[in-house]
């Protein structure tokens, strides 16, 4: 079990990084406290905790051109909104308006090579609806 501790901040949201082997389990206990640091009940909060992976291989976090080649938020800022439940064939059309067709994926099966990852709409095609990341930048 890895427990971690996250101090709520009204104004900002509160980060929490931590590294987990690829395919085993993770377990996590999560403990919120307010910033007098009394516990705080989470059932209350209506928290949303989006979870992302680090760069890997090819597919960088923030790889916002589509190019593959580098992380293109350093010296930047950016906003994530995190959308759940979207069916593939929205998740491409969101892709296909905010990105064009060049960056979005070709199909809406239910399979890896549904999966976008290039540009500044994001999801996994293996299931269907998904979760859409939409990333707001300044350009």
């Amino acid at each position: 079990m890895t427990a971690r501790t996250i101090v709520l901040n009204p104004i900002e949201p509160a980060l929490l990084s931590l590294r987990s082997a690829l395919g085993i389990d993770l377990d996590l206990a999560i403990t919120f406290l307010a910033q007098n640091q009394s516990p705080v009940d989470p059932a209350s909060l209506m928290a949303q905790l989006a979870l992302l992976p680090r760069s890997s291989l090819q597919v960088f976090a923030y790889d916002l051109s589509g190019t593959g080649t580098t992380n293109e938020c350093s010296g930047s800022y950016i906003v994530q909104a995190v959308i759940t439940g979207v069916t593939l064939a929205d998740a491409q059309a969101l892709s296909q308006r905010v990105d064009g067709i060049n960056l979005s994926a070709t199909t809406v099966i239910p399979n890896a090579t549904s999966t976008d990852v290039k540009g500044r709409v994001k999801y996994l095609g293996t299931a269907d609806p998904t979760t859409v990341y939409v990333y707001l930048t300044h350009r």
